[in-house]
């Protein structure tokens, strides 16, 4: 008997994280359709590139017929209101279970977040037995912890295999929020500034490693090898200071001196406290995200880093990019889109 050949369909296929995916799997060779909310780039290995909305289970269920292998890795961007995320994370991702069962997809691969199990305390080593937050820090990570268990509790409906992925931090070339952030403060010169004593550690992951390792789940997922139904984080492997990270960037995107003026943790719990006060009196009339906020503060000065180890034994996971390399890479590419 022939095997029949894996179609893979990568929803959010033109974001950050799921254009790297859909570029890896393309260049081993696979069958690959996107389908996204607007067609943002022509590729010709592309099997097809599907335009829809998750939140139309016919749209949905419309790109994954005749695929054996979908990837959600669809999600608004932060800063957005509550409603978003629930409309696209959980709403829409209960489309995509039922799409996948209706259309007789094998596998699901989810991309959760690091953050379901993060409170804003120290979270030291933490692991997938950790339980989620039972008050989460915000809606974005509020709505992947429910998008997760919807998933995870989907493995096994109609023969559907899921698997959800928890990176920590993604960054890379193209990243339109938080690299994009760190290099906007560094033309306003904010460079200079850090809140705490950067004795906190922090993971973060490269997009190319995270999409690697969503290729890698989607391989090993089988019922009876410990992947099926499961969570795993996904990280550089490389705990490093918080400050650290932007610090490295900067300088490679040639600003010297960095970080020399330090404003403490408490002053700046209170200036995020002023920010969301003032945030929430604005709110009636338009809708606000400062800078610095409590959520923001709390999330630079928390130890936050994790034990991949579950991911190293399972799937076989180890980062193909060191964190060092990465930001050159990263940093390389912004001054060439500056550059342009």
């Amino acid at each position: 008997m022939v095997q029949k050949l894996d179609h893979y369909l990568v929803i959010g296929g033109g974001g950050f994280l799921g254009r790297v995916i859909v570029n890896q799997l393309l260049e081993r060779g696979d069958t690959v359709s996107v389908f996204d909310l607007r067609r943002s780039f022509e590729d010709p290995r592309l099997s097809e590139f599907i335009v829809g909305d998750i939140t139309s289970p016919a749209d949905v269920l419309r790109a994954c017929e005749g695929k054996t292998v979908v990837m959600h890795t669809a999600s608004p961007p932060h800063g957005l209101p509550s409603s978003a995320y629930f409309k696209v994370n959980v709403d829409g991702t209960k489309n995509v279970i039922r799409a996948c069962v209706q259309a007789g997809v094998s596998k699901l691969v989810f991309t959760s977040s690091a953050s379901v199990i993060f409170n804003g305390k120290d979270l030291i080593n933490g692991n997938e037995e950790l339980p989620y937050c039972d008050v989460h820090m915000d809606a974005y990570n509020e709505t992947k912890a429910l998008g997760e268990q919807a998933v995870l509790s989907a493995n096994g409906q109609g023969g559907l295999l899921t698997v959800a992925l928890r990176p920590s931090g993604i960054f890379g070339p193209r990243d339109m929020q938080g690299i994009l952030a760190m290099v906007r403060a560094a033309r306003r010169g904010q460079w200079r500034f850090i809140i705490g004593d950067n004795q906190n550690l922090f993971d973060m992951t490269y997009v190319d490693n995270a999409a690697y390792a969503h290729v890698l789940a989607a391989d090993k997922l089988a019922p009876d090898n410990g992947t099926a139904g499961e969570a795993f984080i996904i990280t550089n492997d490389q705990p490093t200071f918080f400050w650290d990270f932007p610090k490295i960037l900067h300088h490679e995107l040639g600003y010297r001196g960095t970080q020399s003026i330090v404003i403490s943790r408490p002053i700046g719990m209170l200036l995020g406290s002023i920010a969301d006060g003032i945030a929430w009196l604005l709110r009636p009339i338009k809708e606000i995200h400062p800078n610095i906020s409590r959520f923001r503060v709390q999330m630079v000065t928390a130890n936050r880093y994790f034990d991949i180890s579950k991911a190293k034994q399972r799937l076989g996971y180890k980062p193909i990019v060191s964190l060092q390399e990465a930001l050159r890479i990263t940093a390389e590419h912004w001054m060439d889109f500056e550059a342009k």
